[in-house]
């Protein structure tokens, strides 16, 4: 039965751990796991998160001061010239990005050029006046002015993608010049999110593309299934030419356009110059988020166009231009706030990609978390089966603490990201579903343990040998055990005494507070022989104690009579008196009868010797006898030695004894009378006749409870007297009747 329950365990945790792994391999989508995992991650970002702000990248906001002073959006570009002007000459910043797009004309500039092209005629195309108010329109057109401000600075413009679900769009402006050829990345293995087609985008008015300008993208095609921007694509690809994000695009200005763009053999690293950044999936990375929001210095446009800023704010840093005015705000929802600016962002992976802290999932993991995931459960399917329910779960509090500790340690050290989701729902999956077996299991071993033991043994017992049925059986087996008969002497006469009923209530009071005892002290009772009651000790719980428990339910039964006796004297009842027998020894236990009907009993001599002495206490007039063999297994107690007898059944002879308690609290004088009655019986067996009668006469009047008990001695003696006994004579008493 283990072993079937062990292969069911093991079963049980295998499919468990197949489970993950093929998760892993992508063989099963668990895409729970993933939002779990995200969870994990977003919780790693804000436990980090450093209350700081980066001086060397400053946001120049178009906010709704701005927007009251300068006008309504979109402003001119003309005024945006200024603003780059004014940010480059006399503030000296090192570079500007724009999270803003400029894929259409200026519509500032659409009306004259529009009535041109309206004349239509050849004529008047002629004109010189015409020529001369084409060169005016020229000159006074923002997009050139904008144009002019931009030329040879570093300044990176932003354009965007389009995707599948935008089929209806369509591109407008042109893309820049790609950062590299699409093959490179081929060759690297990497894969790029797909576009709708190569001229799928929101570009860049040509007139803005002059000497000097960069340009990045600033759309996010790996938004996570719930919407939060983890992560993004550092580049793009449309058609066979790769484009660059808008930071990576500032960061490469930053260090000289003249380093190159390259890859590492296996397309885990971008490397610009001296610039690191660890790639993902989709040549993607995770955005290094710095702190809450503000971790960047905000600063209000209108302040720059009016010269009203600091210098020392703005001087040497990267400007990146953005809105978070009422109604252009690009909110999005990130691991740091549900609503986050999105020019923050841009400035987040900046930030991150100049100090290489871009957050990365470390090669050697990707190589082992298989390993890692099957060592871990099979840690636990060994060892889980074996242990109790307490054990499992502390076994999966230490495994778990291990692993999530060292996986953030990871993170705080180096920004390194060891799934977590993973490990943390496969222990759980296991702890829950060996529980919920052993749950199951154990119900039905209390059912079964219930079933076989719960008419012999109290509740709480059968509770605690639910706990390890594989070590309780009701086949037959063999055992040293203790056995206790306990009969109402005189029963026969008391039962005629009483009408039914009322005997019945009698013998309920009786035999209740006599069970009880017996359960009290661990002990099974066989059953219920009219007004006797026969249990055991030693099985079905194992008990070496079992002849010590025994005695000790025997002194206490004896003493639970005398305390009936006044309530019964109130109710008219007669007094009882109980005699008890306790035999010890090798005995047969287990569930014996027929098929009609069985019970979970003993067999045996040590059995049958019990039964005869419990019927040699009315002979005794002792109300409580055990055997040798009792004694021996219980040298605690103090025993008075009644007799040497040869009961029916038996050809040897016992030596019987009396527990009168334990040893270390009897009195002195308890133990004088003791001495003195072995003195007399010694005697007597010797043949010593006189000596053993006069000891045993001052006994009963010294004694006189158990005057009875003396007197039988004497009476033996007279009768010697009359007929001697044979030579071979050895005082052993013969009993012939049960």
């Amino acid at each position: 039965m283990k072993r079937i329950r062990f292969a069911i365990r093991a079963a049980i945790s295998g499919a468990i751990v197949a489970l993950f792994i093929l998760h892993l391999q992508g063989g099963v989508d668990l895409p729970q796991l993933q939002r779990f995992e995200n969870d994990l991650y977003d919780l790693r970002v804000q436990w980090t998160l450093e209350d700081v702000i980066d001086p060397r990248i400053v946001i120049v906001n178009i906010d709704d001061a701005s927007l009251r002073e300068e006008g309504r959006w979109p402003w001119s570009r003309s005024r945006i010239g200024e603003l780059t002007t004014t940010l480059f000459d006399h503030y000296g910043v090192a570079a500007i990005g724009f999270d803003i797009i400029f894929a259409e004309p200026d519509p500032n500039a659409a009306g004259g050029a529009r009535i041109l092209r309206q004349l239509g005629n050849p004529t008047l195309e002629q004109a010189p006046w015409l020529n001369a108010f084409r060169s005016l329109l020229d000159a006074n057109d923002p997009d050139r002015q904008f144009a002019d401000a931009l030329r040879d600075r570093p300044v990176a413009l932003g354009f965007y993608f389009k995707g599948n679900d935008d089929g209806g769009a369509r591109s407008m402006g042109v893309l820049p010049e790609p950062i590299i050829d699409a093959g490179l990345l081929r060759s690297a293995g990497i894969t790029l999110p797909p576009m709708l087609s190569p001229n799928h985008f929101g570009g860049i008015v040509p007139t803005l593309l002059v000497d000097g300008v960069e340009a990045g993208f600033l759309d996010n095609p790996l938004v996570d299934d719930d919407g939060v921007f983890r992560k993004t694509p550092l580049l793009q690809r449309s058609g066979d030419k790769i484009y660059p994000t808008l930071a990576l695009s500032l960061a490469r200005m930053l260090i000289g356009s003249g380093y190159p763009l390259s890859l590492d053999e296996q397309g885990r690293w971008i490397k610009i110059g001296p610039l690191s950044i660890p790639l993902l999936e989709n040549a993607a990375t995770y955005i290094p988020f710095l702190g809450p929001v503000g971790s960047f210095r905000y600063v209000s446009a209108a302040d720059v166009l009016n010269q009203r800023t600091s210098h020392e704010i703005l001087q040497g840093t990267v400007v990146l231009v953005g809105a978070t005015a009422a109604g252009l705000m690009d909110m999005r929802s990130t691991p740091v706030a549900s609503v986050y600016p999105g020019v923050e962002t841009h400035a987040n992976l900046l930030s991150g990609i100049l100090d290489g802290r871009n957050p990365y999932v470390p090669e050697e993991y990707k190589k082992s978390e298989v390993w890692a995931l099957l060592v871990i459960g099979v840690f636990l399917g060994l060892l889980i089966p074996h242990a109790q329910p307490w054990k499992i779960v502390v076994m999966a509090i230490v495994v778990l603490g291990l692993w999530e500790g060292l996986a953030l340690a990871f993170w705080q050290w180096d920004r390194a990201i060891i799934p977590m989701a993973a490990p943390l729902a496969m222990v759980l999956m296991l702890v829950i579903s060996h529980l919920l077996f052993g749950l199951i299991v154990e119900s039905r071993q209390r059912r079964q343990i219930t079933k076989w033991f719960g008419q012999y043994i109290p509740p709480e017992l059968v509770a605690e040998m639910s706990e390890n049925e594989a070590n309780y059986t009701l086949d037959g087996e063999n055992r040293e055990m203790t056995v206790l008969f306990a009969d109402v002497r005189r029963f026969t006469d008391i039962a005629e005494s009483m009408g039914p009923s009322e005997l019945t209530q009698l013998m309920n009071a009786y035999l209740t507070p006599m069970s009880a005892i017996i359960y009290q002290n661990r002990g099974a009772i066989d059953k219920y022989m009219g007004d006797a009651i026969m249990a055991f000790w030693g099985a079905p719980l194992e008990n070496a104690q079992h002849a010590a428990t025994a005695i000790k339910t025997g002194l206490e039964m004896l003493e639970q009579i005398e305390q009936l006796h006044e309530p019964f004297a109130q109710r008219g009842w007669p007094q009882l008196k109980v005699g008890i027998g306790l035999g010890t020894g090798r005995m047969h236990v287990g569930n014996m009868g027929s098929e009609y009907r069985m019970a979970y009993t003993v067999m045996g001599d040590a059995v049958n010797l019990g039964s005869r002495l419990e019927g040699l206490t009315s002979v005794y007039k002792i109300p409580f006898i055990v055997s040798q063999t009792t004694r021996d297994a219980a040298p605690e107690y103090l025993y008075r030695k009644i007799d040497r007898v040869r009961v029916k059944g038996r050809t040897e002879p016992v030596t019987i004894y009396q527990p009168i308690g334990l040893t270390e609290e009897c009195d002195e004088q308890t133990r004088h009378l003791i001495t003195r009655h072995e003195q007399a019986l010694s005697a007597y067996q010797s043949r010593q006749f006189e000596a053993a009668e006069e000891l045993w006469r001052a006994l009963k009047q010294d004694d006189e409870r158990l005057s009875a008990f003396y007197q039988i001695f004497l009476t033996r003696i007279e009768m010697l007297r009359l007929e001697p006994p044979p030579a071979d004579w050895s005082g052993v008493q013969n009993f012939s009747h049960k």
